[in-house]
């Protein structure tokens, strides 16, 4: 799911449940999985103990415009398999 449809919907339940940014950081940091998730190891504390810090930390990694490079440099690096068929390279790329 895009970077951006998962902030939204986190916003929009930080707005229903009345989360304080505390509570927003909380809740956020816990639901970080898999890449996203690998990110509380990697970064300093002065940035995964703030929301703003954090949020920006994800959007630059995890944004339209850093899965943009990252498909693009996938793309380029595709080669087809000996006994793939068209069809089936077209479904993998998509």
């Amino acid at each position: 799911m895009p970077f951006e449809t998962v902030c939204a919907k986190f916003q929009i339940c930080a707005k229903y449940n009345r989360w304080s940014r505390s509570e927003q950081l909380a809740f956020l940091s816990a639901s970080l999985t898999g890449e996203a998730g690998q990110v509380l190891w990697d970064c300093d504390a002065s940035i995964t103990s703030s929301l703003g810090k954090l949020t920006q930390l994800l959007k630059s990694r995890f944004g339209g415009t850093a899965r943009a490079d990252k498909f693009r440099m996938e793309l380029q690096s595709r080669i087809r398999q000996p006994e793939e068929t068209l069809k089936k390279e077209h479904q993998d790329i998509r």
